[in-house]
């Protein structure tokens, strides 16, 4: 058996050290990256909410008054209805991509993705 110096175990040391914080900043980086995602589906969610409550709002104001508005803004109504429904959807199936990757998952941020996730659907 080598005879292990005190010096080569404390620049082995240093290289695990620094391995080590490397690898703790990159993981840092991505969940802060993958939170920042979490934050801006959070906050899509939240103006599409806004959004059908508007729209809510002007769809009883055409039930209460059908002459009210002209043709076409019940057409343009129907298309904007029709791509929040396509926008929602897709939010809803990243949301469950999300839940889906954090269930497997083995640490302690995968509670975290699950709230977030949670939060969207």
């Amino acid at each position: 058996m080598d005879v292990i110096s005190a010096a080569s175990l404390v620049a082995a040391s240093i290289g695990v050290a620094d391995v080590v914080t490397r690898l703790g900043f990159g993981l840092r980086h991505i969940q802060q990256e993958f939170n920042g995602a979490l934050d801006y589906i959070d906050n899509i969610a939240q103006q599409i909410g806004n959004i059908d409550l508007a729209i809510c709002e002007i769809c009883l104001l055409l039930c209460k008054s059908p002459n009210t508005f002209p043709q076409s803004f019940k057409s343009r109504l129907k298309e904007s209805t029709t791509t929040i429904d396509k926008v929602v959807a897709q939010i809803q199936e990243h949301t469950q991509s999300i839940k889906d990757v954090a269930e497997k998952l083995e640490n302690k941020g995968k509670l975290l993705h699950l709230r977030h996730a949670g939060k969207v659907v």
